[in-house]
């Protein structure tokens, strides 16, 4: 995370976003979703898009980089095992989607009233959305030859999955 505002900046932006878009605009038409408000309803929403996208992202344009510049055979040459790396490039997109939802988490508590229930659910659902994207993220970046294989994987593997 050596871009702090391409890697937090962004994404937290974006939600901010996101947050007075729909709060402001759709808000105000739509008061109430059985007996929640409407921005606490998309709230959530935002949250994991935000740590689906910043997993997803972080793993498939850091390997696709490595790609480009030739460093993945030093790692590819290193005595990690194929579990290893994957593991390590999972985590580390893992982290940076972890980092984004905190910090969207942090900026709608900030603007909104958001309650949070539901804890052992929440939890483990993060981690696995977190985990799940990660990898797609990492299966991406082997698979993907250059930079527009990525971008279509966002335009029509990503986006959907994240709209569902």
């Amino acid at each position: 995370m050596k871009i702090k505002k391409q890697t937090i900046g962004g994404p937290l932006l974006e939600t901010f976003l996101y947050i007075t878009v729909f709060g402001g605009a759709l808000g105000s038409r739509i008061k109430e979703l059985h007996g929640v408000e409407y921005i606490v309803f998309v709230i959530p929403g935002l949250i994991m898009m935000a740590w689906a996208t910043n997993a997803f992202s972080n793993n498939s344009s850091s390997i696709l980089q490595q790609k480009f510049l030739g460093a993945i055979h030093d790692q590819l040459s290193s005595p990690a095992t194929p579990l290893e790396l994957l593991l390590a490039f999972s985590l580390g997109g893992f982290v940076r989607g972890l980092i984004v939802a905190i910090l969207t988490f942090l900026v709608a508590i900030v603007l909104t009233a958001l309650p949070v229930d539901h804890v052992l659910v929440l939890i483990p659902s993060l981690v696995l959305v977190g985990f799940f994207f990660s990898q797609l993220g990492v299966l991406i970046g082997v698979r993907a030859e250059q930079f527009d294989d990525v971008a279509f994987a966002q335009t029509f593997v990503l986006q959907p999955l994240i709209f569902l």
